[in-house]
């Protein structure tokens, strides 16, 4: 049977913004009809180096207040997904004065929709978030993998981070032995009440179509091509645009998939062209599923660099584990290219039939490719989770998280936080 590649604009907007992952487990269970479920949070969290300064101004304190939303509709031929969550933040901080800060923060907006009959698909993904950039410093504040946003490097200061991304993917002839895809992307970075002038944001645009071929009972080929545009905020940064080819082959075997793919982009203003390739491995685990690539990619006059990717999920008896790890080549804000290393690890194991232990760990790197610059994260965290009742769960935890960058040295904070949290499910 033909596994039909994730098209660019669509697998965009999924590492981009976590896809619909992040929705409560009834949207991921399966079964017809529509389904909702409503969550409650509160938490309080206190941190000693809340900004993350080399030197720390103070402790701070802050108070979340959560609420989610979440509906999934499955028929037969499609399923539409949403959600939306938020959390109003109050903060008493170094910075606050003597005032008490309200605003948002870890605000949300997913929707998913996929449609397939006979054999063509369609697939609309968006996402929207808003996060304080004093909360946003680290890697696990954009969601659970380990794709590295364009601008962690570059985030600093104060104020809100804000970000979009829609795209649409549309495939037909799927049974066919020549089958095409369409897929059309925007996405946007913006800030607002920065105290880091330098932030400025950005909007990015692509159109895709791509071929694949049935070369075997087994093997399919992919030819693609994807015209992209980048649009800076900051008159100073020029604005570009740029043709990707790539060409892949994919082996469909017992326990999953094997595949190659070879690509090249040429930037407009000449400076950012690239080329590579990538080996692909995914298997199927019986309790679970690890997914590898590894390759290279070389930038216009620079040496190849290593690039690669794992994804490993596994359930065991009592507990269960995610690995995820990336190294790629991508463009930052201002649309230079910069090498980024991401890191990623869970684990969580049930304590007793009321108590579950989580912890994750995460690290990133950051790399210019045009100057010395970079920078480094890493975060720990450890929450134990106790239920009180059926439907009301209590979590107490810890988080260590650390900065550093070249030119400003190591930051470090302590966090602790209590939280009570609470879903409901609905089916009409």
């Amino acid at each position: 049977m033909r596994k039909v590649r994730i098209a660019g604009a669509v697998a965009t907007v999924l590492l981009a913004g976590g896809g619909l992952a992040w929705l409560p487990a009834v949207a991921q269970d399966g079964g017809p009809g529509p389904r909702m479920t409503f969550g409650f949070n509160q938490r309080f969290d206190f941190n000693d180096n809340l900004d993350l300064d080399v030197t720390s101004a103070g402790n701070s304190a802050q108070s979340f207040t959560g609420l989610s939303f979440g509906l999934v509709n499955q028929t037969e031929i499609s399923t539409l997904a949403f959600g939306a969550a938020t959390d109003i933040r109050l903060l008493d901080g170094p910075n606050s004065g003597n005032t008490v800060e309200a605003d948002l923060d870890n605000t949300r907006i997913d929707l998913g929709y996929d449609r397939a009959v006979s054999s063509s698909s369609l697939s609309v993904t968006g996402v929207y978030t808003m996060n304080q950039i004093d909360n946003a410093l680290t890697l696990p504040a954009f969601g659970p993998g380990a794709e590295v946003p364009e601008d962690l490097g570059q985030l600093s200061g104060t104020g809100q981070r804000r970000a979009y991304a829609l795209g649409a993917g549309l495939s037909f002839g799927l049974d066919d032995p020549v089958g095409y895809e369409l897929t059309a992307g925007i996405s946007g970075l913006d800030y607002a009440n920065t105290s880091d002038p330098g932030l400025t944001g950005n909007n990015r645009g692509n159109i895709g179509a791509a071929m694949v071929l049935q070369l075997s009972p087994v093997d399919q080929g992919q030819i693609g091509l994807t015209w992209g545009s980048f649009n800076s905020f900051d008159p100073s940064v020029e604005d570009s645009t740029d043709l990707a080819l790539d060409l892949g082959v994919t082996r469909d075997l017992p326990n999953g998939t094997a595949g190659v793919t070879v690509f090249a982009n040429d930037y407009s203003d000449g400076s950012d062209s690239r080329a590579g390739f990538s080996l692909s491995r995914a298997l199927d685990l019986p309790a679970g599923s690890l997914a590898a690539s590894i390759g290279a990619t070389q930038l216009e006059g620079d040496n190849p660099e290593f690039t690669g990717s794992l994804a490993w999920q596994q359930e065991l008896a009592e507990s269960s584990f995610n690995l995820g790890a990336v190294r790629a080549v991508q463009n930052d804000a201002d649309n230079v290219p910069q090498y980024v290393t991401g890191l990623r690890f869970g684990y969580d194991r049930e304590l007793s039939p009321l108590a579950q232990l989580g912890l994750d760990a995460s690290y990133s790197l950051t790399e210019d490719t045009t100057s010395p610059d970079q920078t480094q994260t890493a975060t720990f965290s450890a929450v134990y989770s106790h239920a009180l009742t059926e439907d009301w769960l209590v979590d107490l935890g810890y988080t260590y998280s650390q900065r550093e960058e070249n030119t400003d040295g190591m930051a470090r904070s302590n966090a602790v936080f209590l939280g009570l949290r609470r879903t409901w499910e609905l089916r009409p």
